[in-house]
Order: structure tokens, then C-alpha cells, then sequence
């Protein structure tokens, strides 16, 4: 699997060129359409000209769907789209859409690699309660109900990203396996399932990355938290440092030792980046502190200016490393 960040200009002629190997393809974007059969449309607005993420696979790919639901596989993979507009409030949207999603996993005999939710208006407050913790509250209940277990009954959660979109509908993007993946968390920082109520009365549902054998390793939203505390309140290019440095243990051998990988990764070994950008204001510096971090590489990266899910935080980061081994 290869991942392109792509310009306006160069999509029709990109997407005939890899018709029928396309996986997943979104358009970042300021309106609040809704998504087609082929393309999500995510209402989080580019910072650049690229604006559309591509994943080609290698394989032939199968567009299908699942229980009604968009569907796309290749090999052990399959990427299905969740969407829907809010009937009566969002704690009901995120846990009827959840709902669903553990359905197909069941009924399908499938596993959880990565989730993405794109959030509408992820910050404001509905009644008394930011619309955030109101997701959180609707996730975990249908994950305490309906979400996949171990031997030992405890809840398997994957890799994930909680983004801010414009407006629209609640839209959920979600990579399903054949085969077992293994979630990983970050020894700098509590696993976020465990959060305390100081960050709302329901936890978020995540791990911090995901490995699949044969497939790599999914990076999840990651920002400058360490414990449960985001730390460098206001402070652009401390946050992103923060950020990187979370991600660098993450993905370490010293950390994926722990969860029987044997081999660790560098930021260089990072495939593709999204790198969401809370204020416009300190855009460029954090470009410039991301890019300053990564020296002499280039990186495959895509800019994006959104709502991040604590009002403190300035930036969020995820990634993916595709590797055969």
C-alpha cells in the first residue's frame, strides 16, 4: 500500500492511472458535502495545495458493501466509511454509527486496525457538555456493549484519531483485518481509555498505534500529552516538539519489545504524515519545527487545519509506516 497527497489538478488524471487499485481515497475540504461512492469528503480544511489523500494498493482492489455500509478490500484488508447526520444529538449518532460497525466486525469475523471520526464542530458546547465529550460518551457506551474482547473479557481497542470538522455529518472512516493486529500504547503517557474525568465522563476508545504483520504500523492521533496532561499551553513549536518525541518512543524498539515486535522504527521510517493544525497563526511554525525534526529527510506529509479535541492543544499528528516485515 502507497499513500499520495494529491492537488486539484492532478486528481482526474492520478485516479485513471490507478482505477481499480484504489483503497481509500478523501478530499479534504472547506464545504460539508457528503461523501460519494468513491471519494469521503472530510470538512477539514487544507492548508496547501494537496487537498486529496490516496492509498494505491499493490492488488486489484474489491469495492463492495457491507450490511449497506461503502466497502473496499485488498488482500486481508478492508476500509469501510460510517456516515450520518444527527437525528437527535450526537452521544445517539456516535453510538448508533458504532453500533453498526461492531455488527460488521462480528458478523464478518473481522478485526480493528484503525479508526478515523471527523467530529462536527468538536469543541462547541451542546447543552452543558462539549460537543467532544458527548462523542466520547456515545463511543464508549456502544464499546462497552457491542466492542470486541479478549480471552481475559477485557475490551481490544485500536489505533484512532478524534478530528474537528467544519460542520456536516459525523463521518467515520475504519481499516478492518483478516488477520490479529496488536494495539500499542506509550509508556510517556497514560492510555487514554484510562483517562481520568477530568477530561470528560467517558474516556476516548483508543490506543496509541496498531501493528499488522506483513501490513505496518498505524501511528494514532498523537499530540503534546504526557501522563494525561497536554503540557506547553500556547506554545507552538514546544507542542510540536512534544509531539514528535511521543511518537519517537512510541514506534521505538525499547517500546514495541514490550508487545513481541521485534524490530523498532525511526520518524525517517514514517510512510505518510496528516499534520492538524489548530490555529493559522502558528502554521508555519509548526511546518517549519515538524520539517527541522526530520532534517535531511523528506517527508510525505499532508496539512490540515482543524479543531484538535482539547482546547489547549495546538497540534496533532498520525502517521503510518506500510513495510512487508
Amino acid at each position: 500500500m502507497k499513500v499520495y497527497f494529491i492537488t486539484e489538478n492532478e486528481y482526474s488524471e492520478f485516479m485513471k492511472i490507478h482505477k481499480g487499485y484504489i483503497f481509500r481515497a478523501i478530499e479534504f475540504t472547506h464545504s460539508l458535502e457528503k461523501s460519494t461512492a468513491l471519494l469521503s469528503k472530510a470538512s477539514v480544511a487544507p492548508l496547501a495545495e494537496q487537498k486529496y489523500e490516496i492509498w494505491v494498493s499493490e492488488k486489484k482492489v474489491k469495492n463492495s458493501t457491507i450490511d449497506e455500509v461503502t466497502s473496499v478490500s485488498s488482500g486481508n484488508l478492508i476500509y469501510s466509511r460510517f456516515e450520518d447526520d444527527e437525528k437527535l444529538n450526537l452521544e445517539n449518532t456516535t453510538y448508533n454509527l458504532y453500533k453498526k460497525i461492531f455488527s460488521i466486525l462480528k458478523k464478518n469475523n473481522l478485526n480493528l486496525v484503525r479508526i478515523w471520526n471527523y467530529v462536527p464542530n468538536i469543541l462547541d458546547e451542546s447543552g452543558t457538555l462539549e460537543r467532544y465529550r458527548q462523542f466520547n460518551i456515545g463511543r464508549n457506551k456502544a464499546w462497552e456493549e457491542f466492542g470486541p474482547k479478549d480471552t481475559n473479557n477485557k475490551l481490544i481497542i485500536p489505533a484512532a484519531s478524534g478530528i474537528g470538522a467544519l460542520g456536516g455529518p459525523l463521518k467515520i472512516g475504519v481499516l478492518f483485518s483478516k488477520e490479529k493486529p496488536v494495539h500499542i500504547n506509550n509508556p510517556r503517557q497514560i492510555s487514554a481509555y484510562n483517562y481520568s474525568n477530568k477530561y470528560g465522563p467517558k474516556p476516548p476508545m483508543f490506543s496509541r498505534a496498531t501493528y499488522l504483520p506483513n501490513v505496518g504500523l498505524f501511528i494514532s492521533g498523537t499530540a503534546s500529552i504526557v501522563g494525561e496532561n497536554s503540557l506547553h499551553h500556547g506554545d507552538h513549536k514546544k507542542q510540536t516538539i512534544e509531539t514528535m518525541r511521543n511518537i519517537e518512543l512510541l514506534i521505538s524498539k525499547k517500546n514495541l519489545v514490550n508487545y513481541g515486535i521485534p524490530k523498532g522504527y525511526s520518524l525517517k521510517d514514517i510512510t505518510d504524515w496528516r499534520i492538524y493544525v489548530k490555529d493559522i497563526y502558528g502554521a508555519k511554525l509548526i511546518e517549519k519545527t515538524f520539517l527541522n525534526k526530520l532534517k535531511e529527510n523528506k517527508p510525505n506529509y499532508i496539512f490540515l487545519h482543524d479543531d484538535i479535541c482539547r482546547d489547549n492543544l495546538l497540534v496533532e499528528i498520525e502517521g503510518t509506516i506500510f513495510t512487508k516485515s
